[in-house]
């Protein structure tokens, strides 16, 4: 016969009881653990969505002020040499703003807020540039046809004058 120790039922339920225990424990841990993986799969992909964002938002930034200093500098050559043609410099500088401010529509506002209103600023100094070179032009035209109408003048004032004299002498 084996011998059974006295409080044999105490200690079979201690056991008992530290092997549910130790069971809850190892359960808990594996569920804790798969919660942890799971919440750092969720947030590492919550990063990768914001750092795409940003990563998109500061290209589109970078972007914006290469371009920004592209028409600097074209607006820098406006009027500075008389061999570069200030027509085709304008052009180029209306148009690379109308797509620069075409290309603001895809950013969000609070965004580019600096560049739209620098943008804006640039094709108010445009159409002043080109309403200045457009009176300039018209004014020349009014210049030329007044000349044209003084010697126009002239030369009927000579005519008239000299077939008066000859009217004179008749």
């Amino acid at each position: 016969m084996i011998m059974k120790a006295l409080n044999y039922k105490s200690i079979l339920k201690g056991y008992f009881v530290f092997s549910l225990y130790m069971t809850t424990i190892v359960f808990l841990f594996v569920f804790m653990w798969i919660c942890l993986i799971a919440t750092i799969r969720y947030e590492g992909s919550k990063l990768e969505e914001n750092s795409a964002l940003l990563d998109n938002l500061f290209s589109m930034q970078n972007s914006a002020s290469a371009r920004m200093d592209t028409l600097y500098n074209y607006l820098t050559l406006i009027n500075f040499n008389r061999n570069i043609n200030n027509k085709i410099i304008l052009s180029i500088v209306n148009t690379k703003t109308s797509l620069f401010l075409n290309d603001f529509s895809k950013m969000d506002e609070k965004d580019i807020f600096l560049y739209r209103n620098l943008a804006v600023s640039i094709n108010k100094i445009l159409q002043t540039k080109d309403s200045i070179r457009i009176g300039a032009i018209q004014n020349d035209l009014i210049k030329n046809d007044l000349q044209r109408c003084i010697t126009a003048d002239k030369y009927a004032v000579q005519k008239r004058s000299r077939e008066m004299t000859k009217q004179m002498k008749l």
